[in-house]
């Protein structure tokens, strides 16, 4: 059968040329860009910008965003619908428009990202796990984001086809060898939140500030942490904040900085675009064990059980063997979370061959045992 190169993706979009508010937005923008080098034509149907929006205001906005997709679905034989729910409180309007797709004709992908689906689906009830199950029974085929995922789907639905796809960076991203830098710097990217570990890394920067470490800070804080992050950085010579930049600022940043602090406890982390990013720059990796960072770094970096523990991160930073470090994390993104091999992925997805296994999962070394927030 010949199957043309069009498919639609749809959830949280980053804008062509913007700043994404997040890791799910990141992820479909990267994903599109992707596709359309490789000469798929992408329908993109995102979800509505509800940033500064009021709480009633992002409910009116996700309500009217969500009815006007659902109408909008004309009928598409066989077409790949890409769909990234967030589910949680949108799991119902969510697994309509799968229906929705479903009955219009698509061939329709779930997309299973960050760290808090299996969590959500075991705590939230019955009625939230039946479409939760459901989604999953309705879909084509699945891809997920971490390893945790995997089982989760096969025992939800044992024959149906599924990939693991984790993020990944576009190949010029990812740094030839890792960038000499001048002076030790740490650097945090993504959501400026306590949940996402800011307090510690700034705690980290006072504890190595004289050993002339300083600390840059890139994104958007949260509003209720806006005035206590402005007091705190005001005091420190040594921390910068950026507020969110632009792709080709942060590469310039990550390529100044040593390595790349993310000592998150966010509920929904999942695998970091932020710390693929860095370690394809040669940031080396100083992360909490928690969502997928651990299995994300391997065994280049820092990973962290305890983030209050300052001293002890601290020493483990200074022990460490930057130089070969740093090389390791640039080559950990090079065979592991390549560009190359996420196409291979979607296009298994997209366009699935008759004689396909049930399941086509193929597993990087270290499967052998979030956005952020929208």
């Amino acid at each position: 059968m010949k199957t043309s190169k069009t498919c639609i993706i749809c959830g949280p979009i980053a804008p062509r040329h913007g700043i994404s508010r997040g890791g799910y937005e990141t992820a479909n923008r990267r994903t599109i860009t992707l596709l359309e080098g490789a000469g798929w034509s992408v329908t993109e149907i995102p979800y509505p910008d509800t940033l500064g929006k009021s709480f009633l205001g992002r409910v009116r906005a996700y309500l009217a965003g969500f009815i006007s997709i659902y109408l909008g679905l004309s009928p598409q034989a066989n077409v790949p619908f890409h769909f990234t729910p967030l589910f949680k409180h949108f799991i119902l309007a969510e697994y309509l428009l799968l229906r929705r797709a479903k009955s219009r004709g698509y061939r329709v992908i779930l997309d299973l990202r960050a760290g808090n689906k299996a969590r959500d689906r075991a705590r939230r009830g019955g009625i939230y796990r039946y479409l939760f199950d459901k989604a999953v029974k309705l879909a084509g085929s699945v891809s997920v984001e971490g390893q945790e995922y995997l089982t989760l789907v096969r025992n939800i639905s044992p024959n149906k086809p599924l990939e693991y796809l984790p993020n990944f960076v576009d190949t010029s991203f990812i740094a030839p060898s890792p960038p000499p830098r001048n002076k030790p710097r740490l650097i945090f990217v993504g959501t400026v939140s306590p949940a996402k570990g800011v307090p510690n890394a700034i705690a980290l920067a006072d504890r190595l500030a004289d050993k002339g470490f300083q600390l840059d800070i890139v994104g958007r804080p949260i509003k209720e942490y806006t005035q206590a992050f402005d007091n705190n950085i005001k005091k420190r010579i040594y921390v910068h904040a950026h507020g969110p930049q632009n792709f080709e600022t942060v590469r310039e940043l990550l390529d100044a900085s040593t390595f790349f602090i993310y000592l998150t406890n966010w509920a929904g982390e999942g695998q970091s675009n932020a710390l693929t990013e860095a370690m394809a720059r040669g940031c080396i990796p100083v992360v909490t064990d928690h969502g997928f960072n651990a299995a994300t770094v391997g065994e280049c970096g820092v990973v962290v059980r305890d983030r209050e523990d300052i001293e002890s991160i601290a020493a483990s930073i200074l022990e460490l063997d930057q130089h070969n470090q740093s090389q390791a994390a640039l080559s950990r993104v090079k065979t592991q979370f390549s560009a190359a091999h996420a196409l291979e992925v979607l296009e298994r997805l997209y366009v699935p061959t008759t004689t396909a296994p049930k399941a086509s999962i193929q597993r990087p070394q270290f499967l052998e045992s979030e956005p952020n927030p929208p």
